[in-house]
């Protein structure tokens, strides 16, 4: 126990190359931010946010660079079996606790289920701050600066796509995520699906964000992907199984 607390509160500096990857796509991905906050055409905006951050950044980069390039598994990504029940009814209890208490329920929250189904569907985001950046700089410079790290980088991506005074209850909620994957063994599903989901959805609400109309023909781009990626899961199942 006491080798536990010593060790999260324990702080290094060992920069690798795994660490100078992490900021990379981190910059990277704020300048695409800020590109998109910019772009003011639909189908290059659609690209950006559907495509370029999701996809290949978000995603493809960071498997590539475990799975190919540093043969590591899933796990070295917060993907993992280890404290998964756990994280699961530890997610569950917080997403009841943040809805009932921060999610603001009239007769005009007609935009709060909008919300809901459009952070649901973000899973490269805990997917790209947590199991991709936070593992990193954990690695580097120890679980306390890593969550600081995580928090400020969540901060950041909103930069030029939110309004300023946003930004800081970003981060708060970004610190927030971090300290939770943290204790739940740095399992991601303690995050994803409900907590992001109703966590992010929370600070949105609480703060007058809705959906401009262009957002829900991406949210329709992010669940047809899903409902693709979920498809060819099932068919490659059954293939090998015959």
């Amino acid at each position: 126990m006491k080798y536990k607390i010593r060790a999260f509160f324990g702080v290094r500096f060992t920069p690798t190359f795994d660490l100078m990857m992490a900021i990379t796509t981190e910059l990277v991905m704020i300048v695409f931010g800020l590109i998109s906050s910019k772009t003011q055409q639909l189908i290059p905006g659609l690209v950006i946010n559907g495509v370029l951050i999701p996809l290949l950044l978000s995603v493809l980069v960071p498997l590539l660079f475990i799975l190919a390039y540093k043969k590591q598994p899933l796990a070295s990504l917060g993907i993992k079996k280890h404290f998964l029940f756990s994280s699961l009814l530890i997610s569950f209890a917080l997403s009841i606790v943040l809805f009932q208490s921060f999610i603001p329920i009239t007769r005009d929250s007609n935009h709060i289920l909008p919300l809901l189904l459009h952070n649901g569907l973000m899973l490269w985001q805990p997917f790209f701050i947590y199991g991709w950046l936070q593992l990193r700089f954990e690695n580097a410079f120890g679980p306390i600066p890593s969550i600081i790290l995580s928090g400020l980088c969540y901060g950041l991506n909103h930069l030029g796509t939110l309004p300023a005074s946003i930004l800081l209850p970003y981060i708060g909620l970004g610190l927030f995520f971090g300290l939770v994957f943290k204790l739940a063994e740095s399992n991601l599903f303690v995050l994803f699906p409900m907590t992001w989901m109703v966590g992010t959805t929370a600070v949105q609400a609480n703060h007058s964000i809705a959906l401009q109309w262009h957002g829900y023909g991406l949210v329709t781009i992010l669940f047809l992907c899903v409902l693709f990626i979920l498809i060819g899961h099932v068919a490659r199942r059954r293939r090998l199984n015959q």
